[in-house]
């Protein structure tokens, strides 16, 4: 989960890679900064980047042998939320690499392997650092990173299954909130996360059917979790969250930044009305969050 920060530098490094040469004229550009050397520049950077901030950030001095770190997986310290990070994180960089070289015309297969071949041994270097420090190697970690890339790859080779998309929203918790601020950041504010499975409705249903669904809107169904302080002990509980969220797919921008707005918007949950369940008591709301 650490590397939330880092995959959000991938996907606005390979957005901002892949317009680069549609928003240069000039024949230094044109003749230099094709799209694909623009895509490859942007990987590599990103996996440059990524190997910099992780060892000055959390491996630098913390050196150690080889360890394994078994965390419990879905009943965790943070009752599998960081697993669910792991996921989408690894499920949004192979769909933007795959994207990103669809894009500058790499072939269809050479975008494939590439996205899934990169993104598998970004998750596999990271734990492979972590191995030889305090955190140590997670098989859950890498588990849960092979999930999200395996579901981006069936996406791109099963149509129907990009009716289902993974998307994150997040609010500042009331647990960092109370505290008031201190020590937050956004990959430890796991109370302020939720991971969505976004349904496009619309699209399943067949054509001939009289039922009428409007395009705009999509069905959602989310996990976050809850936190409280009691007598000094922190005690985090489930939450099941379900309702509305504004479909984009049918949005058609001409523009090239509307264009890229839209792309990153693709894995952020658009909030409509919801119901979230916590402890069996219910709680609606007009725009849902967590």
């Amino acid at each position: 989960m650490r590397s939330f920060l880092i995959s959000i530098c991938l996907f606005l490094s390979l957005v901002c890679s892949a317009q680069v040469q549609s928003n240069n004229d000039t024949s230094f550009f044109k003749k230099w900064i094709t799209p694909k050397r623009a895509v490859i520049g942007g990987i590599i950077l990103q996996q440059a980047s990524s190997s910099i901030i992780e060892y000055y950030w959390w491996w630098h001095e913390r050196g150690q042998p080889f360890n394994i770190n078994n965390d419990g997986f879905w009943n965790n310290y943070s009752l599998g939320m960081d697993k669910l990070g792991h996921a989408y994180i690894s499920y949004m960089a192979t769909h933007s690499i795959y994207e990103a070289m669809n894009w500058a015309g790499f072939t269809e297969k050479t975008s494939f392997y590439t996205s899934l071949g990169v993104s598998f041994f970004w998750a596999l270097s990271i734990e492979m650092g972590d191995a030889h420090t305090v955190w140590g190697f997670s098989n859950t970690d890498l588990a849960a990173n092979m999930l999200g890339i395996g579901y981006a790859v069936l996406q791109q080779k099963v149509p129907v299954l990009n009716n289902f998309n993974f998307t994150f929203s997040y609010f500042p918790s009331r647990y960092f909130m109370n505290g008031d601020g201190q020590n937050w950041s956004l990959t430890s504010d796991y109370d302020g996360h939720c991971y969505w499975l976004n349904v496009n409705v619309s699209e399943l249903i067949p054509k001939r059917s009289r039922i009428k669904w409007p395009s705009y809107f999509n069905v959602s169904i989310g996990y976050s979790t809850y936190s409280n302080v009691q007598d000094g002990i922190l005690n985090r509980s489930r939450q099941l969250n379900a309702g509305f969220a504004f479909n984009l797919n049918h949005w058609r921008p001409e523009n090239k930044g509307a264009k890229a707005i839209k792309n990153v918007l693709r894995y952020i949950q658009l909030p409509g009305p919801g119901v979230s369940i916590m402890n069996g008591n219910a709680k609606a709301t007009p725009f849902l969050i967590h």
